[in-house]
């Protein structure tokens, strides 16, 4: 698949109308090679739950996203544990300290 001018993506966000659904498409998106260049995602105030969020993390695991280094992720229902787990692997991931906004 092509994605021509989201390969060249650095920065995204969208706020209130991401739903679990279209965090999983954007997830299959990472995963086929769109956006290698992102390095902030924003997804405040979003419906997300902890499954999406997972899937995201697993997907970055696995290679996705490698540039990575900034996800803000407050004002989601996602519960604090999903939220340090994905500090942690952005801590793991990343040479310098990624940013992660929660509340």
């Amino acid at each position: 698949m092509r994605f021509g001018k989201l390969r060249r993506l650095q920065e995204f966000g969208i706020g209130d109308l991401v739903t679990d659904t279209s965090l999983m498409h954007f997830v299959d998106q990472s995963i086929e090679g769109a956006m290698p260049e992102l390095e902030e995602l924003y997804l405040m105030n979003n419906k997300i739950q902890d499954h999406s969020l997972g899937a995201l993390l697993e997907a970055i695991k696995a290679g996705a996203l490698v540039r990575l280094k900034h996800l803000s992720i407050e004002g989601t229902p996602t519960t604090k544990k999903m939220k340090r787990a994905a500090l942690s692997l952005l801590e793991d991931r990343q040479a310098s300290q990624p940013e992660i906004i929660q509340e």
